[in-house]
Order: structure tokens, then sequence, then C-alpha cells
């Protein structure tokens, strides 16, 4: 399973599942809240996304998702066939300050990542890992670095080892990002010219710069290839590119999405609200 917006590199590698519990025949069918039950999607309006439909491997998911009155990410729900989940946003001063990961049916907290003041330019997230058995929490810390014009351009561990790198080019969108996990992996991205499905949302949550897609599609624009290098286990220079194409509404946002990559076809159509 991909999801279209919110995992980690979710649209190049394996993806990292936060909510890949299985139901049983016993639980009952979740429902994931409709923010808008008829959004406006043509109109010269300003719009923020609230909703997405994703086809994937002949299956359908949804990824809804709730704001503020400030037009802040405050939630979202994931709906898929293999199980169902949760993120809950929070701010302080304008900043985000948390973000926490749940299963749902039963609600249980799987992840937590809080987040500092900025200070000098960096901000340390404390990040809490719950083990699904005894709840045992697992924590540690990363530091993400700022430059003068406040875009995130690299993060350290712990121990201070830089564990990525982000490049970001005139336009402010972010166009390659070095990353190294169990593997060195270079990435570069791609934009159309249209505004970006999230461009009008306020106070993007983007400090995990591992996800690295959630940051290009915070971007002004929309992606339209993301390539990634790295090497096999045999040494061997690697290149595996992933494409995407649009519609757009009135106003210019995207209204469906194809992403293509050697796993295959992912399309989504996109429902929006229209803010003032």
């Amino acid at each position: 399973m991909k999801y279209l917006i919110r995992r980690p590199l979710m649209l190049l590698l394996p993806v990292v599942l936060f909510f890949s519990c299985q139901k049983t025949l016993d639980e009952p069918d979740p429902v994931v809240p409709d923010p808008d039950p008829d959004p406006v999607v043509d109109s010269p309006g300003k719009f923020i996304p609230v909703k997405f439909i994703i086809q994937s491997d002949g299956k359908e998911h949804y990824d809804s998702l709730v704001y503020d009155a400030e037009n802040r990410l405050i939630a979202e729900w994931f709906l898929d066939p293999d199980g169902s989940g949760k993120i809950v946003y929070t701010y302080k001063n304008g900043q985000p300050a948390s973000m926490e990961y749940y299963t749902l049916f039963p609600e249980k907290l799987y992840e937590k990542s809080t987040y500092s003041d900025k200070v000098n330019n960096s901000v340390t997230e404390t990040y809490t890992y719950f083990d699904e058995q005894d709840g045992t929490a697992l924590t540690t810390t990363r530091t993400y670095l700022y430059n003068e014009k406040g875009q995130l351009y690299k993060g350290l561990l712990k121990d201070g080892t830089v564990f990525e790198e982000l490049g970001w080019d005139e336009k402010g969108r972010l166009n390659t990002m070095w990353y190294k996990e169990s593997a060195d992996l270079s990435f570069q991205f791609k934009y159309d010219d249209k505004k970006g499905i999230f461009s009008s949302v306020n106070a993007p949550f983007f400090f995990d710069a591992f996800l690295s897609t959630t940051i290009a599609n915070f971007n002004i624009n929309n992606l339209t290839e993301t390539a990634v290098t790295y090497k096999n286990s045999e040494g061997q220079t690697m290149v595996e590119k992933t494409t995407y194409s649009y519609t757009y509404n009135d106003a210019g946002y995207p209204v469906t999405l194809s992403q293509a990559d050697q796993f295959g076809v992912l399309s989504a159509q996109i429902e929006y609200k229209e803010i003032k």
C-alpha cells in the first residue's frame, strides 16, 4: 500500500506504515469524518484540501483532513482495507508543537513527536515509540537546523550525526535532498507552475524532514517528477523515478492526480474547501 501525501518517503520507498493493524471480523467498520460533505471544487477562490480518495492496486483508500479556524492542519484520518488511524497536530505560539500517531479500533497511541521552540534557527524533536505489546516507551531526539530564510536544511541524530541535508531552489521549493537511514539516498524534485495542493494551508507541519514528500507537497507548486539515486546490494548505482500528472480546477489547484513508478500507477481525487 502506498499513501499519497504523508508517509516517510512514501512515494519512493517501501512505506513505513504507522497504521497497518489488521481488522478482525468482529471489529466495527471505521468511519472517517467527512470535513465537508459537499466541498467546492470549481471556483476562482482559495482552497485547502479536505479529502483524498486514492485508488491503488485495485483498492480504495481515504485520507480526510481537519483544520482549525486559522486553516492549520490539526488532524488526519486514514482508512484503507488493512486498517485505519489518525494523526493529531498541535501548535504553540503559531509553531508546530507535536504530532501524535494513533491506530484505531481500539484507539491506541503508537508514536509521538514533540518539538521545542526554535532557538538560533534550531528545533529539537523528541520522538517516542510505544511498543505494541506492552506499551513500553522508547525515546530519542533529533535536531533540525534552518537557514536565514527559515528553510530546513539539515537534520542531526542524537549523537550529532547528520542524517539528511536539503536544498531549495530560487522559488523556495525543495529541489534536492540527501537522506541516510539504512542506505545513502539522494533525491531530486521537479515541479509544475500550478498552485500546490497544500499551498493555502497555514503553518505546514514539516519538522520531520524524513517525511520528505510531505515537505515537497507543501511547496507552492506540485511535484512532476521525483528521482532517487542509491547503490544496490551489489554496489551498482540505481535511479528510480516517480512521475506525476494532474488535472486542475478553475482556481489552478489539482483535483486529480496520477502517480506512476516501477510498482504501478496510483490515482487520486482531491476534494477542497474554499476559504477566505
